[in-house]
């Protein structure tokens, strides 16, 4: 897939691009550096500098947290899923890792290639920052239901409780 226009149209399936004009993804399209993987092969470590994000073209990688001697498998990408977002806008430390977990071919998005064509095209973050906010909004959503979902346990846990208490005395 080094064709530029199915470049084009791969990132703009992809949700993080899809706000994005043709141009705009044309000149991401351009930065796109196509790797492969070995099954097994680990891309980046929780609390590694994340410095790019990926786009899967085959195969499956793992997004991993690590549980003390155990990892606990957060979510599989698959074939035009596209992880490690956060790197490219902040350049902070990796809050999960990814490993390989069959041979993958990814595309590998650099931060420094990204913020240089950030630069040349502002208007390509406001398409980026609009599914930001969204996923945020989300985010803040499903916390409030985790929130309520809490509350409501602990009254039932509470009445329980003392019926329990009631009983045994």
């Amino acid at each position: 897939m080094n064709n530029t226009l199915d470049r084009v149209l791969l990132l703009h399936k992809t949700e993080i691009f899809s706000q994005l004009n043709m141009d705009e993804l044309g000149q991401l399209a351009g930065i796109l550096e196509e790797e492969e993987f070995d099954e097994g092969e680990i891309l980046f470590r929780k609390g590694d500098l994340g410095n790019a994000a990926y786009l899967v073209l085959s195969g499956q990688v793992e997004i991993t947290l690590p549980q003390g001697r155990r990892e606990e498998i957060l979510a599989v990408m698959k074939p035009g899923d596209f992880f490690g977002e956060m790197a490219l806008l902040d350049g902070g430390t990796r809050s999960a890792g990814a490993r390989c977990s069959s041979a993958a071919r990814l595309y590998r998005l650099n931060r420094r290639d990204f913020l240089r064509v950030l630069n040349r095209h502002p208007s390509i973050s406001l398409g980026i920052i609009s599914i930001f906010s969204e996923r945020l909004r989300n985010g803040n959503r499903q916390l409030s239901s985790l929130r309520k979902a809490l509350g409501d346990f602990r009254e039932v846990y509470e009445n329980n409780r003392n019926l329990m208490d009631d009983l045994a005395r």
